[in-house]
C-alpha cells in the first residue's frame, strides 16, 4: 500500500464512471427501504441509515458500497420471510455487489479500487433481474381476473392516484385502458431494454412508469420505484456520465455563481426525506408519503432523463464503455445461479411451490386449490403439493396474531404456512378446518412441534398469499386496515367480514413475517 486506508478513502476525487452514478440511487433507494420496512427493528435497519449516508458523501469509493450492501444484507436476511418482491430482489443484488466487491479486494489483497470492473460484474446480473421482472410481471397478467375491469388490480390502482378526488367515477373504458395499458407498456419496455438502439428509450419509459405508479395510495411503491430506477441505470451508456458533465444543466449546476441554488436543491431533498422519515413513523400512511414524494421523485426522475440523454442519434449499446471483468468465471457463475434462482422462483405459482416474492404482486393470479385463472397455465404442473391443502382458520384465542388476517371462509391459510406458523407459536388455541376436517390445537406438544417445523433457510423463501375462495380474484387483502378506514369511499374494491373468533376484534396487526410491496 502506497497510501494508507483512510486516505484513500478521505480523499476527495471527482468520479464520473457508472458505478458513482449507480451507487447514488442505490443509497436514496436503501434510505427509503429503511424507512418502509418499519416492522425490522431499529438496530437492523440503522447501518443502513450509516452506510447510505456514507455512500452519498463517498460514491465513488467500492468499499462503501460493499458496506452499504452488506447491511442491507443483513437487514433483509434477519427480515425475513416477507411477501416484499422488492425485498428479494434487493438481496440479490447486494449480493452480486458483494461477491464483486469481494473479489476484486481478494485479487488485490487490497482495497478494491476499480468500479468500472465492478460495475461490469453488477450490471448483467442487474439488467437480468430487470427484464425477468418485465417478463413475469407481464406474465403473470395474463388472466381472466387482471383483464376484467371489475376486479382487476389495475383498476384499483388508479382508483388511488392522489390526482384523483373522491368523488370521481372512472369510466369502464378507463379500466380496460389502465388493465391492457400496462401489459402493453411493460412489454414494450421489456423489449427495448433488449435492443441497443431503443435502451435510452426503454429506460426513460420505465422511470416514468414506475414513478407514475408511485402516485398511487392503493399502496406505499415509492422503494419499488426507486428499487427499479436503479436497475435501469444499470442498463445505461458507459459513457453517459461524460456527456452529462459536459451538458448544459450540469455546467449550470457547477457553476459558483449558482453556488446557492446547489444549497437550496440538497436542502430541499433533505428536507422531503425528513418529512418522509416522519411520515414513515406513523405507519406510512401513503397519502400523505406520496405527497412528499411528488417534487421529490419527479426532480430525480429527471435527472435520469437528462443525464444519459444521447443526442444526435446516438445509441446506448456500449453499457459497460468497453470495460471487462478480469473475473469472468465469478461473473459467469454468480449470473448464471441468480438468473436461475430468480426465474425459478418466479415461476414457482405454476408448480405449486409458493404464491409469493414471485413478481405476482397485483397481478390477480390465482393457482390454490387447483383452481387457475390464467390463459395459458389453465392448471398447475403437479410438481409440489403446497398450494392445494389450504385451511380454514375457525376460532384462535388470542387476537394479536397473524392468523386473523384470514377471515373463515373467505380467506384461507396455506397449509405449508398454517404449519410452520404453528410451530413457532405453539402455545396459541386454535380451531381450524383442513380437508373437511376440524381439529383444535390446545397445546402442542414437542413431536407435533417438530414434525411441522420447517427448515429455517428454506422458510425464508417459503412465502404464501392468503387464499381467496371466492372467484373472480380480486385485490383485497383481508390485513389492509388502511384502504377500510381511511378511504372507506374506495371499499367497493374490497370485501369486509369478521375477524374467526367469538369476541369483538381490535384492530388487526401484521405479523412481521407478512409485507408487501
Amino acid at each position: 500500500m502506497n497510501e494508507g486506508i483512510w486516505a484513500r478513502l478521505t480523499t476527495l476525487r471527482e468520479s464520473y464512471d457508472p458505478l458513482t452514478v449507480f451507487s447514488v440511487v442505490w443509497a436514496i433507494y436503501a434510505l427509503f427501504h429503511m424507512h418502509y420496512d418499519t416492522l425490522n427493528p431499529i438496530e437492523y435497519r440503522l447501518p443502513i441509515l450509516v452506510m447510505a449516508v456514507l455512500v452519498l458523501i463517498r460514491p465513488g469509493v467500492p468499499i462503501v458500497l460493499g458496506g452499504l450492501a452488506a447491511a442491507m444484507v443483513f437487514e433483509h436476511w434477519m427480515g425475513m420471510p416477507t411477501g416484499s418482491n422488492h425485498t428479494l430482489m434487493s438481496l440479490i443484488m447486494n449480493c452480486m455487489i458483494l461477491v464483486a466487491v469481494g473479489a476484486q479486494a481478494l485479487a488485490k489483497r487490497d482495497l478494491p479500487d476499480n468500479p468500472q470492473e465492478i460495475f461490469s460484474i453488477i450490471a448483467p446480473a442487474g439488467r437480468a433481474l430487470l427484464i425477468t421482472m418485465y417478463f413475469f410481471g407481464v406474465f403473470h397478467k395474463l388472466n381472466t381476473d387482471f383483464l376484467d375491469p371489475q376486479s382487476s388490480c389495475a383498476s384499483a390502482l388508479i382508483s388511488f392516484f392522489v390526482f384523483l378526488g373522491k368523488d370521481v367515477h372512472l369510466e369502464e373504458w378507463m379500466l380496460l385502458a389502465a388493465s391492457y395499458g400496462t401489459l402493453i407498456i411493460e412489454t414494450v419496455i421489456m423489449i427495448m431494454l433488449l435492443i441497443p438502439r431503443t435502451r435510452y428509450l426503454a429506460v426513460c419509459a420505465g422511470v416514468l412508469f414506475h414513478l407514475l405508479i408511485s402516485f398511487s395510495a392503493y399502496r406505499n411503491y415509492i422503494p419499488f420505484t426507486l428499487f427499479a430506477t436503479s436497475l435501469h441505470i444499470l442498463f445505461l451508456d458507459g459513457a453517459m456520465l461524460a456527456r452529462f458533465r459536459a451538458s448544459t444543466w450540469w455546467k449550470l449546476f457547477k457553476d459558483p455563481a449558482y453556488k446557492s441554488l446547489r444549497l437550496i436543491a440538497i436542502m430541499f431533498c433533505v428536507m422531503m426525506f425528513a418529512i418522509y422519515a416522519n411520515a414513515a413513523m406513523f405507519e406510512l400512511d401513503p397519502s400523505r408519503s406520496i405527497l412528499v414524494w411528488i417534487p421529490f421523485g419527479t426532480l430525480l426522475s429527471l435527472f435520469v432523463i437528462f443525464y444519459d440523454f444521447p443526442g444526435k442519434g446516438k445509441s446506448s449499446s456500449d453499457t459497460t464503455n468497453g470495460i471487462e471483468s478480469h473475473y469472468g468465471r465469478v461473473e459467469k457463475y454468480s449470473f448464471l445461479a441468480i438468473v436461475a434462482f430468480f426465474f425459478l422462483t418466479c415461476f414457482s405459482p405454476y408448480v405449486g411451490l409458493k404464491s409469493s416474492q414471485t413478481i405476482a404482486m397485483f397481478s390477480n393470479l390465482h393457482m390454490e386449490n387447483n383452481v387457475s385463472n390464467h390463459l395459458i397455465f389453465k392448471k398447475q404442473i403437479p410438481l409440489f403439493d403446497n398450494l392445494n391443502n389450504s385451511v380454514e382458520i375457525l376460532k384462535v384465542s388470542n387476537l394479536d396474531n397473524q392468523l386473523i388476517n384470514y377471515p373463515s371462509p373467505d380467506v384461507q391459510m396455506a397449509r405449508y404456512a398454517f404449519e410452520d406458523f404453528m410451530s413457532r407459536h405453539p402455545t396459541l388455541k386454535v380451531t381450524y378446518k383442513v380437508a373437511g376436517e376440524t381439529h383444535t390445537i390446545n397445546y402442542m406438544s414437542s413431536e407435533q412441534i417438530e414434525a411441522w417445523k420447517k427448515n429455517p433457510i428454506a422458510r425464508k423463501f417459503m412465502v404464501f398469499e392468503p387464499i381467496v375462495m371466492q372467484m373472480p380474484k380480486t385485490c383485497f387483502e383481508s390485513f389492509d386496515r388502511y384502504r377500510l378506514e381511511y378511504l372507506p369511499e374506495k371499499n367497493r374494491w374490497f370485501k369486509k367480514t369478521e375477524a374467526p373468533t367469538d369476541v369483538e376484534a381490535p384492530a388487526e396487526k401484521v405479523d412481521p413475517d407478512i409485507q408487501k410491496d
